[in-house]
């Protein structure tokens, strides 16, 4: 993904934005099984006040 983010024009993306972009995917970090087991959670919880 930063690959595509770095082949961005700036005609599309400013390159200030662009560069912050990056810079963030680059600073990420993946999902402990304790915040994925979360985010579930709390999703399967609003699903199904909708499904009724």
């Amino acid at each position: 993904m930063i690959e595509k983010l770095k082949g961005i024009t700036g005609l599309v993306v400013p390159k200030k934005i662009k560069e912050k972009m990056i810079e963030t995917s680059l600073a990420s970090r993946e999902a402990t099984d304790e915040e994925l087991e979360e985010a579930a959670d709390y999703f399967a919880v609003r699903l199904n006040k909708y499904k009724k």
